[in-house]
């Protein structure tokens, strides 16, 4: 409900920010499990535009 409800909004963008929360909220499942720290938290897409030496 309200400006941002899912049904107000273009439902390919809706579909691409649910696929890209799941995975994030994946991604941290996957590492508390491992045990690894959340400086590994970031998706591979994002860890990859931070080393790009333009800038993100």
């Amino acid at each position: 409900e309200g400006p941002f409800a899912k049904a107000g909004l273009d439902p390919a963008f809706v579909a691409s920010e649910e696929e890209r929360v799941t995975r994030g909220y994946l991604r941290l499942r996957e590492l508390s499990a491992a045990g690894v720290p959340i400086t590994e938290y970031p998706l591979p897409e994002a860890r990859a535009r931070w080393q790009d030496p333009r800038g993100p």
